[in-house]
């Protein structure tokens, strides 16, 4: 698949992404109120993202394992609060706060940076099966209700062999990484590689 195949619509404070009709994702701006603005800040707002589609997630559903994920009902689930230590802009427990004096273009600016390199290229990664997306994976595993299945869906549909992806995530803790349920998949992938053909 090409990055003409992905579509987006912008819906109020989202942007929902498509695959042909298939809804796969989402990034979301939401506009925090109340007590959960930083005190003394204008405004606040919270960036995350979702993918519970595309043919990634399609293969694990699939698969039909034994094991389920953490949780099962999307793909991954990035948030801004990931950002906070990494990018100056989401220093305040991943919010983007304004304040009086602030130079507002400036953070929009480097918020609309930080977006597009860290959130929409985790989006494209997957979504795309771009080789890519295993070191995402392995930045943030926390981040994938499927860790290690996910990588070895897209060495899979990279016709890629496994190992080396395999020895990249030793010493990572990913829930799936352990040895039978690695063999589980690589088991199940070949069978639909059977049946595919």
């Amino acid at each position: 698949m090409e990055l003409e195949a992905l579509t987006y619509k912008y819906v109020k404070d989202q942007v929902i992404f498509y695959e042909g009709e298939e809804q796969t994702g989402y990034l979301a701006f939401q506009f925090l109120t109340g007590k959960h603005i930083p005190f003394g800040a204008k405004a606040a707002f919270y960036v995350h993202a979702r993918l519970q589609g595309g043919i990634v997630w399609r293969t694990i559903l699939d698969l039909n394992l034994s094991f389920r994920g953490r949780p099962d009902e999307y793909l991954f689930f990035v948030t801004s609060t990931d950002l906070a230590d990494k990018k100056k802009v989401f220093k305040n427990f991943g919010k983007v706060a304004f304040f009086e004096g602030d130079d507002i273009g400036g953070k929009i600016g480097e918020m609309t940076d930080a977006v597009v390199g860290f959130f929409s290229r985790k989006i494209v990664h997957v979504l795309l099966h771009q080789m890519a997306a295993i070191d995402d994976i392995l930045e943030n595993p926390g981040d994938y209700s499927y860790p290690m299945t996910t990588i070895l869906v897209i060495c899979w549909l990279n016709d890629q062999p496994y190992e080396a992806a395999i020895e990249k995530a030793r010493g990572k803790k990913l829930f799936d990484g352990a040895p039978q349920r690695v063999e589980e998949v690589t088991g199940k992938l070949a069978e639909l590689k059977v049946r595919a053909k």
